[in-house]
């Protein structure tokens, strides 16, 4: 990677260009169980190399996958003859910010041999088949270990190289009562190795599967939701684009015409983007345009704190570019968007919420890759539990709820003090009152 890199620089400094040179490389594996045997191990090495040129407002754009220095200025010749992309007046290239030191690594990564994954994958699957009984089958139980490393340069001096470390654990677990079957999907992700307890995520997968079962319809109306944090965190999912500065340009955000200051949620609810926290999933000590990452407030408590502008969009916006360049490959261009994205822990116990909760606990909500952002509205399918007096009384499936985004957040009632990280989006529980379930 060093000399392709300094290939590129060279190239670019006796040209005198503006442009920039943006680097990925990945090596990645993988271990599947089924049936108490490791059924898939798959080991990989990627590359992957971008640059963008820039003059008079336009940019080229070209990207390899090859490490082959001798191709580095190749790639830098294809992006000058793409050079016809508008829109790019006005951007605020930077010399280096200095950024924060950030923990992205685990430190005993290295240490972790292939053996020791395929005995990770086999106890997942034997911990959800142990849950229970009822647990009748375990499928697809994979875990993935990932160890990157991503440089940036650009021709203003801003520069920086990084390594990341990420595991995840995948299992799905299939109950059955002899007259229905269920499912229950679990996944757990750490940028530590020993972040993760295999045996906990199976049992957790195994019992969640009996609980759904002999779920019926409750009677449509109005019901107070417990949302857990791996449900929240899908929902946190659908809502991130509605601050992307690119977004509210395309007019493809509910958002659209709120201010700073504006009332958009409950006042309880802050909404944090923080690229700064040790080993989280979005972490980053400077962003896909060189910029020093920042903690940004998006909502605080319940006022919207401003969209998230990379370079384009900030030089659109006569606004300052303030670290939030995403870049979701080297294939792809750099556009505004979230880091680790997450609600703050309230002041609610939660364990102490729930002994007194009269409500549906949410396991899973269908459909809310469909919600209409633009206009808020949304129709899902939904499972979970009934809870009466703190007790959980029966399953709940084959009921829809909807309503708008807008008036979700607003029917927020208290938020728990359990906050989880799923990737890089993370919650707490979230209580909602007053949200329409129709059912039987």
């Amino acid at each position: 990677m060093e000399k392709f890199i300094e290939k590129l620089k060279s190239a670019i400094a006796s040209e005198s260009l503006t442009a920039d040179i943006y680097i990925e490389a990945a090596s990645r594996s993988e271990v599947a169980a089924n049936d108490n045997e490791i059924d898939r191990i798959q080991e990989s090495d990627t590359f992957g190399a971008a640059v963008r040129v820039f003059k008079d407002g336009k940019m080229g754009f070209a990207y390899t996958s090859s490490p082959d220095p001798d191709g580095a200025v190749k790639i830098l010749e294809k992006a000058r003859a793409a050079m016809f992309v508008d829109g790019y007046s006005g951007l605020d290239f930077r010399p280096m910010e200095n950024p924060g030191r950030i923990k992205m690594k685990d430190p005993g990564y290295e240490g972790v041999t292939l053996e020791k994954k395929k005995e990770r994958a086999l106890a997942v699957e034997s911990a959800a088949k142990a849950a229970s009984q009822k647990v009748k089958y375990v499928r697809d139980t994979t875990c993935v270990d990932i160890l990157s490393r991503t440089a940036y340069f650009n021709s203003s001096g801003a520069q920086y190289d990084y390594e990341k470390t990420y595991s995840y654990i995948f299992t799905s677990a299939i109950a059955s009562d002899g007259k229905s079957d269920e499912e229950a999907d679990v996944m757990e992700a750490s940028a530590l190795w020993n972040g993760l307890n295999p045996a906990e995520l199976g049992k957790e997968a195994g019992l969640r599967a009996v609980s759904l079962l002999s779920g019926a319809p409750v009677a449509t109306g109005e019901y107070s939701l417990i949302i857990p944090p791996y449900a929240a965190v899908e929902f946190l999912q659908v809502i991130s684009p509605m601050f992307s500065a690119a977004n509210l340009r395309k007019g493809k955000t509910l958002l659209a015409g709120v201010k700073e200051g504006d009332v958009i949620s409950s006042p309880i609810i802050n909404l944090i983007d923080d690229p700064c926290m040790d080993f989280g999933a979005g972490s980053y000590p400077a962003d896909g345009e060189g910029f020093e990452g920042k903690k940004k407030k998006l909502i605080g408590e319940g006022r919207f704190g401003g969209f998230l502008y990379d370079m384009k969009e900030a030089a659109f916006y006569k606004n300052s570019a303030a670290g939030n360049s995403i870049r979701g490959s080297y294939k792809a261009l750099p556009e505004p968007g979230v880091s680790n994205l997450y609600i703050e822990p309230g002041k609610s116990n939660t364990a102490g919420l729930l002994k007194k909760a009269d409500c549906i606990m949410v396991n899973s909500m269908m459909g809310l890759h469909m919600t209409d952002t633009v206009s808020g509205n949304f129709s899902l399918g939904m499972n979970g539990w009934v809870f009466k007096d703190g007790e959980k009384k029966g399953a709940v499936k084959e009921v829809l709820i909807t309503g708008n985004i807008r008036d979700f957040l607003k029917k927020i009632s208290a938020v728990g003090d359990d906050l989880k990280f799923y990737f890089n989006f993370g919650s707490p529980t979230l209580f909602v009152s007053g949200i329409t379930v129709a059912g039987k």
